[in-house]
């Protein structure tokens, strides 16, 4: 595992990178039809448009994007952990 991976906050762009990572992973490991993609995407442009008590993290090695995760506000009193992805 490289020691030089930076974590930083997500930026335009990746939420879709993310979406991408997710739909092929889930696609070539647990053969999810590919309208799941649409899941992904969806979730994904959901907290995009309001991000109210979360935030995307993009891990990168090299400039590559080898990961994600995020923490999504559900409601008041609880988060959930999202988009947990590395490559």
């Amino acid at each position: 595992m490289p020691t030089d991976i930076i974590i930083r906050p997500s930026i335009p762009g990746d939420a879709g990178y993310v979406a991408y990572m997710h739909g092929k992973y889930y696609h070539e490991n647990h053969r999810f039809y590919p309208s799941a993609e649409y899941y992904f995407i969806k979730h994904l442009a959901d907290f995009v448009l309001d991000p109210t008590g979360g935030q995307l993290w993009i891990a990168e090695h090299d400039a590559n994007t080898v990961g994600s995760i995020a923490i999504v506000r559900v409601d008041i009193k609880t988060a959930q952990l999202r988009w947990f992805k590395e490559q």
